[in-house]
């Protein structure tokens, strides 16, 4: 009977039948083109292509998301031009897709092309730098000069006919769609009204992004994944962070000066009485040293935080990178300190980030089952692209949680979060390496049970003790498992906060300064109950794990220091366009714009010195990625 109903619908509006074939078929057209597109990415990268033929079904699987997004803009644009045509009558006005739809096929071919070209090369896929070469085109093409142009110039043309010719086709048989003047506009308008959301990838929060397409700890794979005209469009509407790293070299000669930031001929010293310890690092959303006791001699807030940094090791002068979380997992998980002009984080440009060293690989690499937990949307500053591209193996973020686990807007809370790490780790073999980055201390600092009132301040003071709280929770359960005497915890801020020190500019020290503290029955007797009173950098903790935990020696990240070694008592920190340097004896906070001091205390010229030397290589650095 129902079946029956439904023909019958079919059979008795031809205007329907008619419309939605034509938007099936516009609908295949553009689909069909990024699997054309992914797989000229993986025939023109690789001497043998066959072998990587399984990537066009899986990326395609993977990037479905990001392929539907970008369609969506083309069919909008469809929509709104069959509609036109069916209010004025007129059947020419769907020839009108012709040049639009032409454009788009030869955009597409033209950017696949580039991209692979852009991949062989230089291992990448359109970005921020490739938009620069384009400022060059000569040097463009001497960086290709092996490129088989023939190929990629015919390839180009014979992707734009067929699809031209494919779509002449589709708009010979819509040619009597116009006849149902009012009708046609009305489905159009409505299917435009569905369709409209899904070009930002729905109506969630965070917007669509290449972290949407990750999921492989291999570069290449996820690069098939990642629709390529959206990246490259995305690039050309925000390209992100542009250096020109000579402009950063002021009178230096050298980078000499970054050698008083290191210690010298230091032994490695190890923190664990075990081998091959298992590592839980947590992220502290906020956790400005103001908030402690201990820590910022102001507030209360972070009791049981405290009391693990009386019985563990506690650096009570370290400082945060920067003033996001992005920011701070490129910082804690990489030792990256920021570039200069950094209006975003460099994990908001995931080809450049994936290139960064990562403590979770070098865990994975030996032996680690790495895991990485968040209550929030990993999509966002395309973390889950940087994190994926790092070793962590298994991530867990707010899809995983629901109902009265999430708050109103941000993601699931702490405790759900924290308690969700150590199940995952009940069930994994030893050693593991865990991240968990808290979520609960993030504005609108949501508490679950309760209406977390009174002033900004006093909320996000709330929600610091809830959190503080539900690492207590965590430590008094993580006690009772098998794993818990082979492992070693580590705490630290994301960044600084200014809340509750309103007298405070958010380029001074004391907006940076943030606790770490190392506990755990895994680490020796000798530093447990000691307070380390000498300046350290938020960006020393992956050396430290590398070297005292995992036993490598650090060659690869470059501006880490062993917190256990005798590295000088000074850190660096980036600010907009600029940084700020502390030591023991003073701190100085230059601006690149006017090339000037904005702030300074005691003797800042090796200071300053120092600041420069590691901003200009930062920003070779960043070039080069």
């Amino acid at each position: 009977m129902s079946d029956f109903k439904i023909k019958n619908v079919f059979h008795k509006n031809p205007a329907l039948v008619g419309f939605f074939a034509f938007f099936c078929k516009i609908f295949l057209w553009n689909w069909a083109l990024q699997w054309v597109s992914r797989l000229v990415f993986i025939l023109h990268r690789n001497p043998h292509p066959l072998q990587d033929l399984d990537l066009l079904f899986v990326g395609s699987f993977y990037g479905f998301k990001l392929d539907l997004a970008w369609m969506a803009y083309n069919l909008v644009v469809t929509l709104f031009i069959t509609a036109l045509a069916g209010i004025l009558g007129k059947r020419w006005m769907l020839y009108v897709l012709v040049p639009i739809y032409f454009a788009v096929a030869t955009t597409t071919a033209v950017v696949s092309f580039a991209d692979a070209e852009m991949n062989r090369v230089w291992g990448n896929k359109f970005n921020s730098q490739a938009l620069d070469y384009m400022k060059h085109p000569n040097e463009a093409m001497a960086s290709s000069s092996e490129a088989k142009y023939i190929v990629i110039v015919l390839g180009s043309i014979l992707i734009v006919l067929l699809f031209t010719i494919w779509l002449f086709r589709i708009l010979k048989t819509a040619k009597n769609l116009v006849q149902y003047r009012w009708k046609l506009p009305l489905l159009a308008v409505l299917t435009m009204v569905f369709i409209a959301p899904i070009a930002r990838g729905g109506l969630q929060t965070i917007p669509i992004n290449q972290s949407n397409a990750y999921y492989s700890k291999i570069p290449f794979e996820n690069m098939v994944s990642v629709n390529s005209t959206w990246n490259f469009l995305y690039y050309i509407s925000d390209p992100g962070v542009s250096i020109d790293a000579d402009a950063l070299k002021f009178e230096l000669a050298d980078e000499s000066a970054m050698e008083g930031y290191f210690a010298q001929n230091d032994s490695i010293p190890m923190l664990c009485s075990v081998s091959k310890p298992n590592v839980v690092l947590f992220v502290l959303e906020s956790f400005s040293s103001h908030t402690s006791a201990l820590f910022g001699k102001v507030n209360h807030h972070t009791p049981f935080l405290d009391s693990l940094a009386k019985t563990g090791l506690a650096f009570t002068h370290a400082y945060a990178q920067g003033d996001r979380t992005a920011k701070g997992l490129a910082a804690v998980l990489s030792g990256w300190p920021g570039q200069a002009n950094q209006t975003k984080s460099i994990l908001t440009l995931p080809t450049k980030a994936s290139r960064l060293p990562n403590i979770g690989m070098d865990a994975l690499n030996q032996g680690y089952k790495t895991m990485f937990f968040y209550g929030g949307d990993m999509s966002f500053d395309n973390m889950y692209a940087y994190v994926v591209s790092g070793g962590f193996t298994t991530t867990v973020d707010e899809a995983n949680f629901i109902g009265n686990q999430r708050g109103s807007k941000w993601g699931a809370f702490d405790g759900f979060v924290f308690q969700r790490a150590i199940d995952s780790m009940n069930e994994q073999n030893q050693p593991f390496f865990t991240t968990i980055l808290s979520l609960s201390s993030h504005e609108p600092f949501e508490i679950p049970g309760k209406i977390n009132t009174g002033d900004e301040v006093t909320k996000f003071l709330n929600s610091v003790e809830y959190s503080d709280n539900c690492i207590r929770e965590f430590m008094s359960r993580a006690a009772k498992q098998k794993w818990f005497n082979n492992t070693v915890f580590l705490f630290v801020a994301d960044h600084g906060r200014k809340m509750g020190l309103p007298d405070m500019e958010t380029y001074q020290p004391k907006f940076f300064q943030v606790p770490i503290v190392i506990w755990g029955p895994a680490m020796k007797n000798a530093y447990k109950g000691k307070t380390v009173e000498r300046v350290v950098s938020q960006t020393d903790i992956p050396a430290t794990l590398l070297e005292s935990v995992l036993g490598i020696k650090n060659t690869k990240y470059s501006f880490s220091r062993n917190l256990l070694g005798s590295q000088p008592s000074i850190s660096y920190y980036q600010i907009w366009d600029g940084f700020g340097v502390v030591s023991d004896k003073g701190h100085v906070i230059w601006n690149n714009p006017g090339a000037r001091i904005s702030e300074q205390s005691g003797q800042v010229d090796d200071l300053l010195k120092v600041g420069k030397a590691i901003q200009w290589k930062a920003a070779k650095v960043f070039e080069k990625l």
